[in-house]
Formats: structure tokens, C-alpha cells, sequence
């Protein structure tokens, strides 16, 4: 066996407005409730630029690194 570490972590990548939406269709059948709850949410790619432009510290790691020096919290 082995040891990653860090852990290895998946990071998102994806085109600006393009990223993934996925829904339940009994939970939301409004096509535009979807979509606008999709725009207000991040993705570790978005919270990775927003970052960016507010934490100096964070302008000096790549994507791949971000990680190493923040944590993600999905529901916030």
C-alpha cells in the first residue's frame, strides 16, 4: 500500500457559465429555479478566482496547489 500526502484531491474544471447542473425533477420542475440557484452557487473553480482576488496569500498558488492552504466547504 501507499501514502498520498497531501490527500489527492479531484478539482473541478470547467468553462465559464458551463459548469455542471444537475437536479431532481419532483424536488425543482421550474427549469429557471435550476438555473438560477446554479448561477449563485461556487465550484471549487470559481472559489478558487474568488479567492484570488480576495485573499493576497492565495495569489500565489496554482489551481493544483489550493489545497495545500484551503479547505472547501461545499455548503457555504
Amino acid at each position: 500500500m501507499h501514502e498520498e500526502s497531501p490527500g489527492v484531491t479531484r478539482l473541478q474544471v470547467h468553462l465559464e457559465g458551463e459548469d455542471l447542473i444537475s437536479w431532481n425533477e419532483d424536488e425543482a420542475p421550474d427549469a429557471e429555479d435550476v438555473m438560477d440557484r446554479a448561477a449563485s452557487r461556487n465550484t471549487k473553480l470559481t472559489a478558487y478566482f474568488k479567492a484570488n482576488e480576495k485573499y493576497p496569500e492565495a495569489k500565489n498558488l496554482l489551481y493544483q496547489d489550493f489545497p495545500s492552504k484551503f479547505v472547501w466547504q461545499a455548503k457555504k
